[in-house]
């Protein structure tokens, strides 16, 4: 069975897919100012919201940024970071599901 159930709504704002499972929620959302582009967070009991980043293009500025001694530590988030983000909003609940269920602030494109 597949727990994830997502649910369409939209508001004034935005159009958006969630789950609610227990005190967990997780939502894939798109802005009606910007309809194709869609983001991802999730929500873990016990835990703030976590809107999901582009592990990909923040891997690169954290690289850059290490080799102009920017960067003290190698997992801190640079100065400049790129949230996840797709026209497509179906590629953006795996990417959600992915993160909420290995517990992840960002994930590869």
């Amino acid at each position: 069975m597949n727990q994830y159930e997502w649910k369409y709504g939209e508001n004034n704002y935005q159009n958006y897919y969630d789950v609610k499972l227990g005190k967990d929620y997780l939502c894939v959302f798109a802005n009606k100012s910007v309809p194709n582009i869609w983001l991802g967070t999730y929500i873990k009991y016990g835990y703030g919201p976590v809107t999901i980043g582009n592990k990909t293009f923040n891997d690169k500025q954290r690289k850059k940024e290490s080799k102009n001694g920017m960067m003290k530590f190698q997992y801190q988030m640079p100065s400049k970071i790129q949230m996840l983000s797709s026209n497509d909003p179906e590629y953006m609940k795996e990417k959600v599901i992915y993160a909420y269920e290995h517990n992840l602030l960002e994930v590869d494109c």
